[in-house]
C-alpha cells in the first residue's frame, strides 16, 4: 500500500470517529434534557394534582420568618428532614420533602419560597404567612393563586402562550379540591 493511500485511510478512520463521537455527545445531551425535563413535568404534576394545597399552605407557614431586614433563612429538603425548625410537624415536614423541591428560603418580608425547577426551567409556590403586608403596590405574589396565601409561578407563563389553561387543566385534576 502506498503512503499516500495509508494517509488517506487514517484520516477517514480519524474523521469517522470524530463523527460517530460528536453524534454520541449530541444524542447524549438530547437524551440527558429530555430526561430532566420529563422529570421536571413529573414534579410539575406532582404539586398539582397530587397535592392539598392547605396542608402545604400550613407546611410553609411552620417554617420562621426571619426578624432582621433584610434577610432570607434558606433550607434544603435534606436540612429540613434532618434538622426542621422548631415546632415544625413530621406531617409538614413529609409536605415540603416529597415535593423533592430544589431550593426553599424564607424572606424577612414573610414570603416562603419553595422553587421545584431548574435552570432550564424555574417553577413552584409562594407562600405568604398569615400576617403579611403587601411591600408596594404593583407587588408580585405569583402567576396563580391556588388559594388564599399560597400562589403557583412558573417562568413559562412568559414564553409560552396559552400556558395558563395548561396549568389551569393541571390544577382542576387536583383531587383535594
Amino acid at each position: 500500500m502506498h503512503l499516500r493511500a495509508k494517509i488517506y485511510l487514517i484520516i477517514s478512520f480519524l474523521i469517522t470517529i470524530f463523527l460517530i463521537l460528536s453524534l454520541l455527545f449530541y444524542f447524549r445531551l438530547h437524551i440527558f434534557s429530555y430526561v430532566l425535563f420529563q422529570s421536571r413535568l413529573n414534579a410539575q404534576e406532582k404539586l398539582l394534582c397530587k397535592t392539598d394545597y392547605k396542608l402545604l399552605l400550613e407546611a410553609c407557614r411552620e417554617l420562621p420568618v426571619p426578624i432582621e431586614k433584610p434577610a432570607r433563612i434558606y433550607y434544603s429538603a435534606k436540612s429540613i428532614s434532618k434538622y426542621p425548625p422548631e415546632g415544625m410537624s413530621n406531617i409538614s415536614k413529609r409536605i415540603i420533602i416529597g415535593l423533592k423541591p430544589t431550593l426553599i428560603f424564607v424572606d424577612d418580608i414573610g414570603r416562603m419560597v419553595i422553587d421545584m425547577g431548574n435552570s432550564h426551567w424555574s417553577f413552584g409556590i409562594y407562600a405568604y404567612s398569615k400576617d403579611f403586608n403587601e411591600p408596594f403596590t404593583g407587588f408580585y405574589y405569583g402567576d396563580r393563586e391556588l388559594v388564599t396565601g399560597l400562589w403557583y409561578y412558573d417562568e413559562q407563563y412568559e414564553y409560552k402562550t396559552g400556558y395558563g389553561e395548561e396549568i389551569e387543566a393541571l390544577i382542576q385534576k387536583n383531587k383535594f379540591q
